[in-house]
């Protein structure tokens, strides 16, 4: 299933808050960082892709 940004964009801010609840346990703090950093690159690249799509956009009314 492919989540919006807004989803993962919301999924990122959960496991933050979680990531600074943890401070005394490393393990479980590497854990969330981990997953923290796979989303964070995920909506790195969902943004890539809508940009991608406005210059497009752009391109196409320029033309027209």
């Amino acid at each position: 299933m492919n989540e919006t940004f807004e989803e993962n964009y919301e999924k990122l801010k959960k496991l933050l808050e979680d990531l600074e609840n943890t401070k005394d346990n490393l393990d479980q703090s590497f854990k969330i960082y981990s997953e923290a950093k796979e989303l964070y690159q995920k909506l790195e690249k969902q943004l890539e892709d809508y940009k991608a799509k406005v210059d497009i956009i752009s391109e196409e009314k320029s033309v027209d």
